[in-house]
């Protein structure tokens, strides 16, 4: 059972209820083709095997990943030396601050992911309707459901379960300095962090990720 994609197929049961008949026809919705496109990617670059995960979970303590948005400025994630930031663009400054919040969490794992491989996350986030959606894996805005979706591929491809937890926003601050785009403040705080950042890919930069 490929367990953090159950969520991707609650739609599609959904859809068969009050279906009396196999010969029923059942009109797919948008938000069920995009579901069936994340599995459709997976299976395409899934071996067939699935390893036993570390079921002990790593929080951001034990990993050293941190996540922020800053609503009017940007985005920062930190994971041990490694780091990234972003501005977001103009349009995205008026997006749910929740969406926002996501979106830091979903380029680190796509980002670090590999070097999680087979075991369990703990997120923290200071939003506590972003830990609901974390771990229900759902949404009604189908803007958090396409930064799900982007999410869930990346964690079913290296074996990751996850949960989210509730942290004080004040104990965040590495993660805050790059969301507030304060780098200079960033390195005199970890100066043992790497002197680059990490590069986004194209695909998931603000511009594109709602593209796909």
């Amino acid at each position: 059972m490929i367990t953090c994609g159950r969520a991707f197929l609650r739609r599609l049961t959904d859809l068969t209820i009050g279906v009396q008949k196999p010969y029923y026809h059942i009109r797919l919705t948008k938000a069920v083709k995009d579901d069936l496109r994340l599995w459709l990617s997976f299976i395409d670059n899934f071996n067939g095997k699935c390893m036993f995960i570390n079921e002990r979970f790593l929080n951001s303590d034990t990993l050293q990943l941190y996540t922020d948005s800053a609503k009017s400025l940007g985005y920062g994630a930190v994971y041990g030396t490694y780091w990234l930031y972003g501005a977001f663009p103009t349009e995205w400054k008026s997006f749910n601050i929740t969406f926002l919040e996501l979106y830091p969490i979903v380029l680190a794992v796509h980002v670090w992911a590999s070097l999680w491989k087979n075991h369990c996350i703990l997120f923290h986030t200071d939003n506590l309707a972003l830990v609901f959606i974390i771990n229900n894996q759902t949404s009604k805005d189908p803007q958090i459901m396409k930064l799900l979706r982007v999410l869930i591929l990346a964690c079913l491809k290296n074996n990751i379960l996850f949960q989210s937890r509730f942290i004080e926003g004040r104990t965040n601050v590495l993660a805050d300095c790059l969301s507030r785009l304060q780098v200079r403040k960033f390195r005199l705080l970890s100066p043992t962090s790497r002197p680059n950042p990490h590069q986004v890919p194209q695909h998931l930069i603000p511009e594109n990720i709602l593209k796909t």
